[in-house]
């Protein structure tokens, strides 16, 4: 008889997971925008939004009890049940079940791999401190140099005498075109 009751009742859990799924998918597929466009009264408007705020409200209040880490008052069930040795049975049941655990033969390769990529982004990091360095004293040094505008031809050579020497060597030489 026990068997029988505890068979109905897990038919009746099963159609309510099934129920709960079936409602869960189809809420998760229906789209509350398109229905308040569709609606054209101000009243039918506030019953969708109320719809909707109550929809996520009770999402997430199913995440929230989702994460929740319950356990069993196996005395209190032992207190209120008066069949000798049925609760024993059924917490001997529940801790012969094993916990499963994920584990993924590909987080040790994905780990080593991101741990390059860290690598790899820091040193990026430390060479573009440095770059930006050199451009911000590059940057300076424009901004120390006198006004471009008004810069004339002999005071860039006077400033950049390798210059100089490469195009007077070049004048020499009769050299007008560089290619």
């Amino acid at each position: 008889k026990i068997h029988t009751m505890l068979g109905s009742r897990l038919m009746v859990v099963a159609r309510a997971v099934q129920t709960r799924s079936f409602h869960a998918s189809a809420a998760r597929q229906f789209d509350f925008s398109k229905f308040s466009d569709a609606v054209t009264s101000n009243e039918a408007r506030l019953e969708v939004e109320s719809l909707r705020s109550l929809y996520f409200e009770m999402k997430n209040n199913q995440s929230a009890e989702s994460k929740k880490q319950l356990s069993i008052d196996w005395a209190t069930w032992e207190t209120s049940i008066q069949r000798p040795g049925l609760v024993a049975a059924f917490k001997a049941a529940h801790q012969s079940v094993p916990v499963l655990t994920c584990v993924s033969p590909f987080t040790a390769e994905l780990e080593s791999g991101f741990a390059k990529l860290i690598t790899e982004a820091e040193a990026v990091a430390v060479d573009s401190e440095k770059a930006i360095i050199d451009l911000e004293q590059k940057l300076m040094d424009l901004r120390a140099a006198s006004d471009w505008e008004n810069m004339t031809f002999d005071d860039q050579m006077d400033l950049n005498p390798t210059i100089k020497r490469e195009i007077a060597q070049d004048l020499e030489n009769q050299k007008w075109f560089t290619v």
